[in-house]
């Protein structure tokens, strides 16, 4: 894991890689839904997180959909941006 070898001399840590400070959202997604083994609830947070579309036919864990898409939206895993000092 990087965390453990992280020297605060060489690299500085910029943030999370799904953090809205860090990108553009470029969709308004409509009536979004977050469907997970637990059931299905509302999700406008999806207007504000890093999400990317998938078409595959394998049904991951949690996965949004929205009434102006249709295809599948998943979060990916989160990512720690660093910057070379």
């Amino acid at each position: 894991m990087f965390l453990d070898k992280y020297n605060p001399e060489q690299f500085k840590i910029i943030g999370q890689g799904g953090s809205p400070e860090l990108f553009v959202p470029t969709k308004q997604y409509t009536n979004p839904l977050r469907h997970s083994k637990d059931g299905i609830v509302p999700a406008s947070e999806i207007n504000g997180i890093l999400v990317y579309p998938t078409f595959e036919e394998r049904i991951p864990k949690i996965y949004y959909t929205a009434d102006n898409i249709d295809y599948r939206l998943i979060q990916p895993y989160t990512r720690i941006l660093i910057k070379r000092i």
